[in-house]
């Protein structure tokens, strides 16, 4: 382990890995006390320019509960490392604006494209969102589906036109090597699963 001089304003926390990523997520959210907060991975960054855009945005609208921008990947080529380059990623990413909870939660579960995880939220929303995660979810899929849907029930969604992120792109990535819906359907624990997350958004 390399020890190195950590500024005045950020904690550095290491947590055993035996223990679920939501409650970290949630232990990091407890100490958090700015009205706005985002999440950054430690091989990803955000532009200043799409945080600050997204918080003036925010500070603005009331009504929404997040803010981002487009996002871009950053491929790396195993065969040199020299080798590097953009790629705008090809989601559909657009705003969610419509002012009802079903109508929002319809928009984006009809077109289930755009995850938030990264994106600029109110952070008593965000501690909402993933307290439920916690308790009405124990693996990477739902957990992922639960908080996004979750976020359009409690306020519209603004993607702004700005380069706001940029994302590692490695096929070891969680994201590439997650059972999909299908097996837990053949393990047999699709129905339980599925029945916690309904309640919970219900």
């Amino acid at each position: 382990r390399v020890d190195f001089k950590i500024p005045a304003n950020i904690q550095y926390r290491v947590f055993d890995k035996k223990i679920n990523f939501f409650e970290k997520l949630l232990a990091g959210l407890e100490e958090i006390s700015t009205p706005y907060t985002a999440i950054c991975s430690d091989d990803d960054f955000m532009t200043v320019n799409g945080a600050v855009k997204s918080v003036e945005f925010l500070e603005n609208n009331k009504d929404y509960s997040v803010a981002h921008g487009d996002y871009y990947e950053f491929p790396i080529q195993k065969s040199s490392k020299d080798v590097f380059y953009w790629k705008k990623e090809q989601n559909a990413y657009f705003s969610i604006e419509d002012e009802t909870a079903v109508g929002r939660f319809n928009g984006q579960f009809n077109n289930y494209q755009v995850t938030t995880f990264s994106a600029v939220y109110h952070t008593d929303i965000m501690k909402k969102i993933y307290t439920n995660a916690l308790e009405n979810t124990d693996d990477y899929i739902f957990g992922e589906v639960l908080p996004v849907l979750l976020t359009l029930v409690y306020g519209k969604m603004k993607h702004l036109d700005l380069f706001y992120f940029a994302r590692r792109k490695d096929t070891s990535s969680a994201g590439h090597t997650l059972l999909n819906m299908y097996d837990f359907i053949v393990q047999g624990t699709f129905e339980k699963k599925f029945e916690r997350f309904r309640e919970c958004l219900i």
